[in-house]
């Protein structure tokens, strides 16, 4: 199940991306707001995948990575994933430094948000992104994403801001 944008060639994440999902998980920006500054290992990188393509398996969503269309470079990956502590799957989008303030991240979301209205007929998507990283929010925000809760001392990850998106015909 493939997704083809104006600029981008977007695809499941495979066995054989591990690799590369490593390094951009790994790059001091994507640390900060993903993964609180911690070093995820490779092996975060399998179970990721492994997870993703469950869920394919399952509910016809999880990670796509994300392709530059005329060269099929990865520049970075987006989709739904469970988190823990979240009974939602979440909207998730990372794009690689070198690559980011293109537009490829609002690109990416809005396919496979679109993809979860029209062809998994959600009503309804959420995301929780680090209050701090204005970036992200400004791609939920051109999505029509709306706050739903705003960061508070007594939630397990304090620092996050929760936004939904709603269907509207």
């Amino acid at each position: 199940m493939q997704v083809i944008t104006e600029r981008l060639c977007i695809r499941p994440l495979m066995h054989d991306d591990i690799d590369w999902i490593h390094f951009l998980c790994i790059q001091t920006h994507v640390k900060k707001y993903l993964f609180d500054n911690r070093t995820v290992s490779r092996s975060w990188a399998e179970v990721a995948i492994a997870n993703s393509q469950l869920s394919f398996t399952r509910e016809r969503f999880g990670l796509w990575l994300l392709c530059r269309l005329t060269t099929l470079r990865p520049l970075g990956f987006c989709g739904f994933y469970y988190f823990s502590a979240i009974a939602e799957p979440q909207l998730i989008y990372v794009i690689h430094p070198s690559e980011q303030t293109q537009g490829y991240a609002t690109e990416a979301a809005q396919a496979v948000v679109q993809y979860a209205f029209s062809t998994l007929r959600r009503d309804r998507l959420f995301a929780n992104v680090h209050g701090q990283n204005l970036a992200a929010r400004r791609v939920l925000e051109k999505l029509g994403a709306q706050i739903q809760q705003h960061p508070a001392a007594s939630q397990p990850n304090p620092h996050l801001v929760q936004y939904s998106i709603s269907h509207t015909d």
